[in-house]
């Protein structure tokens, strides 16, 4: 009786009103539209997402989240937004273009308003500038509509369902956040969505969880890093599976093959070292460009944890250390030229690595390299072959 009453004192009023529908989830589902002559909204009482907007977009994101069960305020400007707020609003999607006043001015009022309310924009794509603006105007997220459809949907499914006491509360901007950057890891890499884990905290994302290879760190953090309206990534806590099985010099000298037999990297000027699992990287570059690129091909080795660069670009120093690796290289090649020594040389230090046959012929190698013209320090990580024992036949019986 007492809703009749309501629907009748609302139309009254010159709203137009739908009429309720019950779904399987017994939640009432409203939609109400104003005008600019509509007087404040006080008949609502279940939570309700307010959209500021007339076109079909605006109307498209209204059927999405009446097909969620969401109850919806339809506004046709910011004028009308505002008288239509109430204790009930959850959130407000702005959808340009709008009516009166700039996307940016509207959505600075709706954030300063009190009890503050939470000020989404739904709108195509644009620039980077455009949306460090709108976030600078105290939007709490940017939806790219239509290709953030699940995130917007999901983010006001989870502002709209009843708070659990055990949970922690969530801004917010932090629950879009993390819903947009789970939908574009999922979308561009659907194996990366099922197994990294996203966490937000302000405008900061910590990944988690566990990948097989190292380089699906860097394009999950690529790919969150894109996200409009985040600050910074982390993927500290995402675990690279399959170092168990391998030892560090096993990875060193995979990282150090696939290096040598590159063209884009030259890796005589290049050392790598491995201990649990980190790899790191030192020695000389020509450019920036050669080494993102010697950093990109070792992610790809198995086993690889983290890499540390440690190289510098420099294209002079560069130079003079390939004329002293080519001497160093042809004075081994004459002194022991079935030899399996590599050498790589950085800032006139020379990395010896590779095996020898004696102990003594190891110290007569490191020797020998710091006696070229050139060379201030010997790094010896040459490794002595085992001796191959040989069985004695054992005398066949004769009968």
């Amino acid at each position: 009786m007492n809703e009749e009453r309501e629907h009748q004192n609302m139309q009254a009023a010159g709203e137009s009103v739908r009429t309720p529908r019950l779904k399987s989830s017994r939640r009432r589902q409203y939609s109400v539209k104003l005008d600019s002559s509509a007087p404040p909204l006080q008949t609502m009482r279940d939570k309700h997402v307010l959209i500021i907007g007339s076109k079909r977009v605006a109307r498209n994101i209204q059927q999405e989240l009446e097909g969620e069960n969401i109850a919806v305020v339809m506004t046709p400007d910011s004028d009308s937004a505002f008288r239509a707020m109430s204790e009930t609003t959850i959130a407000v999607i702005a959808v340009p273009p709008l009516i009166d006043g700039t996307l940016i001015s509207t959505c600075k009022k709706i954030a300063d308003r009190k009890p503050k309310v939470s000020v989404f924009v739904a709108c195509g794509p644009t620039s980077e500038a455009t949306s460090r603006k709108l976030y600078g105007s105290g939007v709490s997220a940017v939806f790219f509509w239509p290709s953030d459809r699940e995130p917007l949907l999901r983010t006001m499914y989870r502002l709209s369902r009843p708070k659990l006491p055990s949970r922690k509360k969530r801004e917010p901007q932090e629950i879009a956040l993390q819903e947009l950057v789970t939908s574009h890891l999922k979308t561009e890499a659907s194996v990366l969505g099922k197994h990294v884990r996203v966490i937000v905290t302000n405008r900061y994302v910590m990944l988690a969880g566990r990948v097989d290879a190292l380089w699906k760190v860097g394009m999950a953090e690529t790919i969150a890093g894109e996200v409009s309206g985040v600050s910074e990534v982390f993927s500290d806590a995402i675990l690279v599976a399959g170092h168990d099985a391998l030892t560090d010099r096993s990875i060193a000298t995979a990282a150090r093959q696939v290096l040598k037999h590159t063209n884009e990297v030259d890796a005589s000027t290049l050392a790598v070292t491995v201990k649990r699992g980190v790899v790191s990287l030192a020695g000389s570059a020509t450019s920036r460009a050669e080494l993102q690129r010697a950093v990109e091909i070792i992610s790809h080795v198995r086993g690889a944890q983290r890499i540390e660069d440690w190289a510098v670009v420099t294209p002079k120093g560069k130079h003079r250390d390939q004329q002293i690796g080519k001497a160093v290289r042809a004075a081994i090649a004459v002194r022991y030229p079935r030899g399996n020594a590599e050498v790589a040389v950085f800032g006139g230090i020379a990395v010896l690595s590779g095996t020898v046959k004696k102990v003594s012929e190891r110290r007569e190698l490191a020797a020998l390299v710091l006696r070229q013209s050139g060379v201030v320090k010997v790094v010896d990580k040459l490794r002595v072959a085992k001796a191959r024992t040989v069985k004695p036949r054992s005398k066949k019986k004769t009968k």
